[in-house]
């Protein structure tokens, strides 16, 4: 997965959480069809985007413990 699509995901991730795989694949395609951004590497990720969110909620949550 390159860091290009990476970034991009986490960009409409950040934009629109509650947006699902199918329309974030859409839009990605729509905003940047340079990326030639293929399903399988759309799901993984985003599933790391999702697992990093989670990752600096438990640390924050951690930290004010």
């Amino acid at each position: 997965m390159s860091s290009a699509l990476l970034e991009a995901v986490r960009g409409l991730h950040l934009a629109d959480p509650d947006l699902g795989f199918k329309p974030l694949l859409a839009k990605l395609r729509g905003q940047q069809p340079d990326l030639e951004a293929g399903t399988r590497e759309v799901r993984e990720a985003l599933m790391a985007v999702k697992a990093e969110s989670k990752a600096s909620a438990a640390a924050t949550a951690a930290a004010a413990a």
